[in-house]
C-alpha cells in the first residue's frame, strides 16, 4: 500500500518523483484503471493473501447484516459483474452530461451500488424459487401392445 501510495504521489509531486527511479515510474505510468498496471495486481494479491490469512472463515462478522450485500454480491458475482459493467458506462455518460459536482458523483455511485445490491438478492431469490418449484416429470409409458391405447 506504502508503496502504490509513493508511486502515485511521484506522479504529482516532482519531490516524490526524484525519489522514483525512471525505469519504476515509466512501468506504473500511466495511472489510470484502463490500463492493468503490475503494481495493480501485486495490490490485489496483497490484499486477498492477507484477508486469507488474518480473517477465519467462522467469524461472526461475515454474518452481520452489513456484510450481507457483500456476500449476496459475491454469491451472483458474474450477474453483478456484467450488469456493473453497463451501470459504469451509464454511470459516466451522467457525469459527462451534469455538473459532476461531489454530491452528482455520491448519488449516481450509490445508486449504481443500490442497483447493484438488488439485482444480488433478486438473484438469490430466483434461484430459491427455482429449487421450490419441481417441474414435472414425465412419466414412463407403461409397457403395452403396440398401436394399443392406455386408459388412466
Amino acid at each position: 500500500m506504502v508503496f502504490a501510495l509513493i508511486l502515485t504521489l511521484a506522479a504529482s509531486f516532482g519531490s516524490v518523483r526524484q525519489i522514483v527511479p525512471d525505469w519504476l515510474f515509466d512501468a506504473v505510468n500511466p495511472n489510470d484503471k484502463t490500463n492493468l498496471a503490475p503494481y495493480r495486481v501485486l495490490h490485489f494479491i496483497v490484499i486477498a493473501l492477507l484477508v486469507i490469512r488474518f480473517m477465519p472463515m467462522d467469524w461472526k462478522g461475515l454474518k452481520s447484516p452489513i456484510c450481507d450485500p457483500l456476500i449476496k454480491c459475491g454469491q451472483q458475482s458474474l450477474r453483478v459483474f456484467c450488469v456493473g459493467i453497463f451501470l459504469s458506462f451509464l454511470g459516466y455518460f451522467l457525469l459527462t452530461i451534469s455538473s459532476g459536482a461531489l454530491l452528482t458523483q455520491i448519488l449516481i455511485s450509490a445508486a449504481g451500488v443500490g442497483i447493484l445490491c438488488a439485482l444480488a438478492y433478486y438473484g438469490d431469490w430466483s434461484k430459491k424459487i427455482d429449487k421450490i418449484i419441481k417441474r414435472p416429470r414425465k412419466e414412463a409409458p407403461i409397457a403395452g401392445k403396440p398401436g394399443e391405447k392406455m386408459v388412466a
